[in-house]
């Protein structure tokens, strides 16, 4: 009877096993349309990994990175980006202000970089419309997703147009991306994407609070 027992313990143990070697991994667009992303967005989700790292931390679809570790500027790849092709990378809070998902309130978004006719990754190269600023979520606000995106450009956009609205100091907030998309030359859907989350650092509290910041 034992010896019964332990053949279906070794049976149950190699089922439960092999579930969970067969068991994916989220792909991006789980990943995004779980977290809501391309709801507030109105956007198609992503299919392929944007890899995204601020030093050795890496963005990994939803993880957590302390805002202190996002001040200097990630690097970005991305293995299928066509050589001839010309690009935009935008790091975006969907919801700055982190209204709740049942709330009739818009959602405004806040742009956090936008860099334009980006070729071969080369992002020193790049016209920037709103350079990099780390995100910062708002004291009070909660877990807000912050969210990179490397769309395709149909041709090269022209930074020196004056119908061109000042993304720098005027339009980071409130961000339209469904507009902008509208405005220039994109395809469908982006080519990659990636995000990851962040709050306000429970360290900074209790000063923010005692300097009445936190209002």
């Amino acid at each position: 009877m034992k010896l019964v027992f332990a053949c279906l313990a070794v049976l149950f143990l190699s089922s439960a096993l092999a579930k969970l070697g067969r068991r994916k991994k989220p792909s991006v667009a789980d990943a995004f349309d779980d977290a809501g992303i391309t709801e507030i967005l109105n956007i198609t989700a992503p299919k392929n990994w944007l890899k995204v790292k601020y030093g050795p931390i890496e963005v990994k679809l939803g993880n957590d990175i302390y805002p202190g570790d996002t001040i200097l500027r990630p690097t970005i790849s991305f293995d299928k980006a066509d050589p001839d092709a010309y690009y935009t990378w935008c790091l975006l809070d969907p919801n700055y202000n982190n209204y709740p998902a049942k709330s009739t309130k818009r959602y405004p978004s806040s742009i956090y970089a936008l860099y334009v006719n980006i070729r071969n990754l080369d992002i020193k190269a790049a016209d920037v419309l709103a350079s990099y600023a780390g995100p910062v979520p708002g004291p009070g606000t909660g877990e807000h997703y912050y969210v990179h995106l490397y769309w395709q450009q149909k041709g090269k956009i022209d930074v020196k147009s004056r119908d061109l609205p000042d993304y720098e100091v005027d339009q980071r907030y409130p961000f339209n991306l469904t507009e902008f998309l509208s405005q220039h030359n994109y395809c469908d859907e982006p080519a990659a994407g990636n995000f990851h989350t962040a709050s306000f650092p429970d360290d900074l509290q209790e000063v923010c609070e005692e300097g009445g910041y936190c209002q």
